[in-house]
């Protein structure tokens, strides 16, 4: 049985297209109903936005806020209190909750620099690579190579290099714009 990438406990049974190279939704019917209204429950909008990304244009911020309240509903919310977003504090002591709570937020706050500088480094490293090499969401490469340049600086300047090697001129710019941290000044 597929799952439903919104609410996770049901199956999935519809299927619509997505802007994000990572993929269609592959949703319930409910859910694909509540995303086509602009009315999903905020855990459901965390959960799309970990695989799609929250610039997605279902997900983006004119229809919900930070937290994936519903700004815009064409149709009521149905029981939100009911799904909440998780929040910094209930992902913080799990690196790969944390790094899907980063991944979700439209801007890397101090907040959740910090609270990713509380984990192993070399931990983060591995899975900041391993997520950047499976993803091809362009918004998830620039927050995880954002996330390098801000926790591991240039500790990630090695996996920075081969990233930088591999990518053609024009994404290249684009990454070294949030990521610059990861080489010395010197480069």
């Amino acid at each position: 049985m597929l799952c439903c990438q919104a609410t996770k406990t049901e199956a999935a049974t519809t299927e619509l297209p997505s802007h994000s190279p990572d993929g269609p939704y592959r949703l319930s019917q409910g859910a694909a109903e509540r995303l086509r209204n602009r009315a999903l429950r905020p855990l459901e909008w965390f959960n799309l936005a970990v695989i799609h990304g929250p610039l997605e244009f279902w997900l983006h911020d004119d229809f919900y806020d930070d937290n994936g309240a519903a700004c815009q509903a064409i149709t009521p919310a149905v029981t939100p209190e009911r799904f909440p977003c998780p929040t910094l504090s209930e992902c913080a002591p799990s690196l790969p909750r944390l790094l899907d709570f980063a991944v979700t937020r439209w801007l890397l706050r101090a907040d959740v620099v910090a609270a990713l500088q509380g984990h192993d480094r070399q931990r983060l490293a591995t899975e900041i690579a391993q997520r950047f090499s499976h993803a091809q969401n362009p918004w998830f490469h620039d927050r995880l190579a954002q996330i390098a340049g801000d926790v591991l600086q240039c500790d990630a300047q090695v996996w920075f290099r081969q990233v930088m090697q591999m990518l053609p001129a024009e994404k290249r710019l684009r990454l070294l714009n949030v990521a610059h941290k990861c080489l010395p000044h010197s480069e």
